[in-house]
């Protein structure tokens, strides 16, 4: 039993957070960067809808980084349609390596408030035991996208986005498109004051709900029931 916990310590972690600056995505230390790149590769397959299009920020700690492993990592990423829009690290070499392959850094102190250490043996970000509350309606062109809960205080207009790993929540009208579970978790849902998105989406399910004027609906829910999804009133206490 001890031998077996001890492996599970040294399981390396790919740790996602979501942050008022975007996306993190850190690469524990300790643990050779091919086993943590398996690991990695296994995220983005698993949360395939969650990361198209990503835009993130790539933190690798205190390892040391050659051109060659940024360039691995850059075309992981860019086959699973992410971009490294800024990298994070602690060592001189890894940094200068990132300058090397033309990718842009942020200072040590900005990634260390972008996302704290975890544990090796920490949960997948996909419990989304997280959240972020947005104050703010969500205009047609823009996306949201947050590996935890959202709660959005506002309207999400058509043209919008909002790709949680847990539920979304909107209290107001949910007109765009909205995707909950997007990390693979199919037991999350979908509340909105009026309920009334261009697509929605829960784990791997896909629907349209009923045409017809946001107005004339009263606050709904949309959640996974035998295996597809279904609407109904978002009553107190549910």
């Amino acid at each position: 039993m001890g031998a077996a916990q001890g492996q599970n310590t040294m399981k390396p972690t790919v740790a996602i957070k979501g942050t008022k600056a975007g996306l993190v995505v850190t690469l524990a230390d300790g643990p050779a960067l091919d086993a943590v790149v398996t690991v990695l590769e296994d995220r983005l397959r698993e949360g395939a809808a969650f990361f198209k299009d990503a835009r993130i920020t790539l933190s690798v700690g205190h390892r040391s980084l050659s051109a060659a492993d940024w360039r691995k990592l850059r075309e992981l990423l860019a086959a699973h349609g992410v971009a490294i829009e800024n990298t994070a690290a602690t060592a001189d070499s890894s940094r200068k390596a990132a300058r090397d392959v033309g990718l842009s850094l942020v200072s040590p102190a900005s990634s260390a408030q972008m996302t704290r250490p975890e544990p090796p043996d920490a949960p997948a970000i996909k419990d989304a035991s997280e959240g972020i509350l947005i104050k703010r309606t969500q205009r047609s062109g823009q996306s949201m996208r947050y590996p935890g809960h959202v709660v959005i205080v506002g309207d999400v207009h058509a043209g919008a986005e909002v790709v949680a790993g847990g539920d979304i929540v909107v209290w107001g009208t949910l007109a765009g498109t909205a995707h909950a579970g997007a990390l693979g978790d199919a037991t999350v849902g979908v509340y909105a004051l009026q309920l009334a998105p261009t697509q929605l989406r829960i784990g791997g399910h896909k629907a349209r709900p009923p045409e017809r004027p946001a107005e004339e609906s009263g606050p709904e829910m949309a959640r996974v029931e035998n295996g597809r999804i279904v609407v109904e009133t978002w009553e107190r206490g549910q």
